[in-house]
This record gives C-alpha cells, structure tokens and sequence, in this order.
C-alpha cells in the first residue's frame, strides 16, 4: 500500500458495495484480502 487515499477509495467503495474501476495495482492487492469488487475491461 502506497496511501492513505487508495485505502479511503475502496473503504468507500466497501461500505456502499460499490464495483471500483482503477487501473491501479494497489487496489488489486486490497481486494485479494477483502470483499472489494473490481471491474476489469
């Protein structure tokens, strides 16, 4: 994890069971450990 930020993004995302589209790798690894849901094209 590099920031604060990517943890407030997908903690939001979590909460309101949201999809996240990023292209950043941190949320890859936030979502192997937690329920959060990312969408690939």
């Amino acid at each position: 994890m590099r920031g604060a930020v990517d943890c407030v993004i997908a903690q939001t995302c979590l909460d309101i069971e949201a999809m996240l589209l990023s292209p950043d790798a941190d949320f890859e690894y936030i979502a192997l450990h937690t329920p959060l849901r990312l969408w690939h094209r």
